[in-house]
């Protein structure tokens, strides 16, 4: 199945017209619409850690760390990191699956949304694993402000931008801690932030040796930045006529089912993993979490199985 925004051939008998596709598209776009609400719910509800989480464990010995540094907050400002990752990867999936209740669906800009929904749901897994030390914390928290200060320093915005780089430097100074702060995300004491892709497979709960995680990063990232292998793989090309000068196709153009139906199983694992692990990680035990983190599980099983059916 395939859905056509426009066509300058004649559309393969497998195509429909938005119209359908968007029908057909209905039942998921409300079962993601369902589980963001849930998981917006809860962080709406819930603004502290629970009295035995890990998280208040943290807070309560967080005099003896804010002491070492000029860092006030360390464990609650990386707490609520965590959370308002976790927020921006529930908003990011909601908005995936809005694209497809447009009279039109969209070509390509579910692509850089979905990359944007697996990002912020690696970052705030990773900033809520459990099992990790405090000072293993406190670096990953720390990772995220010299990489926001790099940010708004690059913008080179006012005079005085370069003060919140030092002023971190100096915090993981203060612990010990070397800094490689080069171009890339910072790397504080051997610590940074996961790469997407490696996210994407722990998250889906696939082995280390899976390229699944690779795979998807990579298409995702090709059509965001409309290479022309990003651009054609988003394409239902049927009937490529290409000249070798200038790599035009004359083909119906649109998304596949297939394409939708994968990425929107791995945002939807990816969130619910992270929100899951963040909640354990705050001690957060809601009411109809179980019922919608379960009814989740099963929206992931029906677009996995439309995807491999597709294919």
């Amino acid at each position: 199945m395939s859905a056509t925004s426009s066509t300058v051939t004649e559309m393969a008998a497998q195509s429909v017209d938005p119209m359908a596709f968007r029908e057909w598209m209905a039942p998921h776009v409300a079962a993601i619409r369902l589980f963001t609400s849930a998981v917006d719910d809860v962080l709406n509800e819930k603004q502290h850690p629970g009295t035995e989480s890990v998280a208040m464990a943290e807070i309560a010995t967080e005099q003896n760390y804010k002491s070492r540094s000029a860092w006030e907050f360390p464990f609650t400002d990386t707490h609520s990191f965590a959370g308002a990752t976790l927020r921006a990867a529930s908003d990011y999936a909601r908005s995936f699956a809005e694209l497809f209740a447009a009279d039109r669906p969209p070509i390509y800009a579910q692509f850089p949304v979905a990359r944007a929904a697996l990002e912020a749901a690696g970052v705030s897994a990773w900033l809520s694993e459990l099992g990790i030390a405090p000072l293993d914390r406190l670096k990953r928290g720390l990772c995220e402000l010299l990489y926001s200060a790099n940010e708004v320093s690059s913008l080179e915005l006012s005079d005085d931008s370069n003060q919140a780089v030092e002023l971190w430097i100096g915090v993981a100074d203060s612990f010990g801690w070397n800094v490689n702060n080069g171009r890339t995300k910072p790397v504080i004491d051997g610590t940074r932030r996961p790469r997407i892709s490696e996210s994407i497979s722990q998250l889906a709960g696939l082995s280390t040796s899976a390229r699944s995680g690779d795979l998807l990063f990579s298409r995702l990232s090709a059509a965001d930045h409309v290479s022309w292998f990003g651009l054609t793989w988003a394409m239902d090309i049927k009937d490529a006529r290409r000249t070798s000068t200038s790599m035009l196709a004359t083909v119906p153009i649109g998304t596949t089912s297939k394409h939708v139906c994968t990425i929107a199983f791995y945002v939807v694992r990816s969130l619910r993993t992270a929100a899951a692990t963040h909640f354990r990680f705050m001690g957060w035990t809601p009411a109809n979490w179980a019922n919608a983190s379960t009814s989740a599980e099963q929206l992931e099983a029906r677009l996995l199985g439309n995807a491999l059916q597709d294919g």
